[in-house]
């Protein structure tokens, strides 16, 4: 692993509200995956909890995430410590999401790539229900639904450290995805 993700932290939200407002959203769970000692943290069951987990995003210097910078963090935005959204926002930030979005304007599934890419297969994590309705439902399930997501995007970006790409499904077809904003993230 080269020195520049030694401390990286990749994470994934999941929230409930109006999908159209994410700053208005409320945030029901958050996991961080780090790259320095392999952690995995779980956060839910309140305002307090997520805030403790931004707290641990803002001890990062490089973050990722699957459109954690069009969604995620806006919907954290108001859990963050006054006046650290600003220094969250300006952490060099790799979204796979918005690499793939950018290049080809067009959307793509995280389940997509992880399948295309690592051969995982979303499985028994599937959901027959909202993410919402899980989580009042079955907590646990809800907690492996939020941690496959955060563990499937950190493998994808220790794929791309290592191999420089990522595989999509296109079609028959399957296409190597080079992003581009690895060299920006320092």
């Amino acid at each position: 692993m080269t020195r520049s993700v030694l401390r990286t932290a990749t994470f994934d939200i999941e929230a409930h509200g109006d999908i159209g407002d994410s700053y208005s959203m409320e945030c029901t769970a958050l996991t961080i995956r780090t790259t320095d000692g392999n952690k995995v943290y779980y956060f839910t069951g309140g305002e307090d909890d997520i805030r403790e987990g931004c707290e641990i995003l803002l001890t990062y210097p490089r973050l990722c995430s699957f459109n954690g910078k069009g969604f995620d963090l806006k919907v954290l935005a108001k859990y963050f410590p006054k006046n650290t959204y600003q220094k969250v926002r300006n952490t060099p930030h790799y979204d796979l999401y918005q690499e793939w979005l950018r290049r080809y304007r067009s959307r793509m599934s995280l389940e997509n790539l992880s399948h295309a890419t690592l051969g995982a297969d979303r499985g028994k994590f599937t959901l027959d229900v909202s993410p919402t309705a899980l989580w009042k439902a079955d907590p646990p399930k809800f907690r492996a639904y939020n941690e496959w997501d955060c563990y499937v995007t950190h493998l994808l970006f220790l794929h791309v450290i290592v191999n420089g790409y990522v595989l999509a499904n296109l079609g028959k077809a399957k296409r190597k995805f080079y992003p581009e904003s690895l060299s920006r993230i320092g």
